[in-house]
């Protein structure tokens, strides 16, 4: 922990203020239609068409249950791939697209905004929902996607979701970040929002202990491999709203988190889990001590994909205890 003094700072402060500069958040446009599903994808109600991806039971019957994927911070829907077709094989379809901002959107690079993020996951709920009557479905988040998936069920307490399956969520708080990280990078974020940033090699973090998946994300053009300054500062506000918010009270859900995670600090995810067990006796989680960041892709994944599908299955009869492997 160290302290810059204000005189240091004020000069970057002043040169933002002349320069005009600010981060961009590319929000939601004006409402234009219903939200809608087609072959082209999910279109929001700004207009904005997002790629989907679904992974289906084979032989063409209803699905017994339904999983609405929200991907990870620089991540898209392939998020899902290595799991999804077990589920598929159980009876289990899950649906996945690729968030604003990420994968194959058109503002692939720029922040969306929380409200954007939120609005999208809510209107993809009830498209899915209505699609699929009387079919279960889950709302399935991965780090920055459990946080989207926290503030949805938030601001939306009415959305037909059946449980949520919380995968390493970001919930960082303003605690978690030394000072002064945050005014720095409030002040670099309006200073230079453009700037993009890559961690240095010697100081990369393994998301995850397969290496066969951490070759195909470095070379899968989808993938995000550089980051902007807005747009972390925009993850930074995500994550302490859904920290803030905790869990839902009124439905399952299973919160799963690897001890080897070096990218959502465990004291984070730890706060969350403290409060969720105190005040929701639906609450279910699953600690494994040689897990990674990405559980799913993570050579001991099929462990993590059979724990979501028994949750599913049966949220109310699912082993609830703290339990490690």
């Amino acid at each position: 922990m160290f302290a810059v003094p204000f005189r240091c700072l004020l000069p970057i402060v002043l040169a933002a203020a002349l320069g005009g500069c600010g981060a961009t958040v590319t929000g939601l446009g004006p409402r234009v239609a219903a939200p809608s599903l087609s072959a082209a994808g999910f279109t929001a109600a700004d207009g904005t068409v997002l790629p989907v991806q679904s992974w289906l039971p084979g032989g063409g019957g209803p699905a017994a249950a339904l999983l609405l994927g929200l991907h990870g911070f620089n991540d898209y829907a392939g998020a899902f791939a290595p799991a999804a077709p077990f589920w598929a094989h159980h009876g289990i379809a899950t649906v996945a697209y690729d968030q604003r901002g990420f994968g194959r959107s058109a503002t692939r690079l720029l922040w969306p905004g929380t409200e954007a993020l939120v609005e999208d996951a809510a209107a993809m709920v009830r498209l899915l929902a209505a699609r699929h009557p009387g079919r279960p479905l889950f709302l399935m988040g991965e780090s920055m996607g459990g946080a989207v998936a926290l503030l949805t069920l938030a601001r939306h307490p009415d959305l037909p979701v059946a449980g949520v399956v919380l995968l390493a969520p970001a919930v960082w708080g303003a605690e978690d970040v030394p000072f002064p990280g945050l005014l720095l990078l409030d002040i670099a974020s309006f200073v230079m929002p453009w700037n993009r940033m890559t961690p240095p090699e010697g100081m990369r973090i393994r998301p995850t202990d397969n290496e066969d998946e951490i070759k195909a994300m470095r070379a899968d053009p989808l993938m995000l491999k550089e980051t902007r300054t807005d747009s972390v500062q925009g993850l930074m506000a995500l994550m302490a709203a859904a920290a803030a918010a905790g869990v839902p009270r009124d439905r399952p859900v299973l919160l799963l988190y690897g001890l080897q995670d070096r990218i959502v600090p465990f004291e984070a995810v730890a706060r969350l889990a403290a409060r969720a067990r105190a005040e929701s006796p639906l609450f279910r989680e699953r600690w494994y001590d040689r897990g990674y960041h990405l559980l799913l892709r993570d050579r001991r994944g099929p462990r993590v994909w059979r724990d979501i599908l028994a949750f599913v299955r049966a949220p109310a009869r699912f082993d609830g205890d703290a339990a490690r492997f």
